[in-house]
């Protein structure tokens, strides 16, 4: 397990997030691509940012991109939730 650290919450108290040691890869991958992403579409605050700018990823958009992942992969029948 590693541990991601937000900067502050809601209510601006630091915040650790507990995530297995893969994710802390990918999040560190994400970080390092994230500059060049903002300076396409400017500064979000969110990890996985929306379609509008300064807004997080929908419920139905993360639903879309899985049927577009699925799709692109030909990985029939495998929904979100058996993984």
């Amino acid at each position: 397990m590693g541990c991601w650290e937000k900067p502050t919450t809601k209510n601006g108290q630091p915040h650790e997030i507990p995530v297995p040691s893969q994710m802390m890869v990918w999040l560190r991958a994400w970080m390092e691509i994230r500059p060049q992403m903002e300076k396409l579409r400017g500064p979000n605050p969110y990890l996985f940012p929306g379609q509008h700018y300064g807004k997080p990823m929908t419920e139905n958009g993360a639903r879309c991109q899985w049927a577009e992942i699925r799709n692109a992969l030909q990985l029939h029948g495998l929904w979100s939730y058996d993984l």
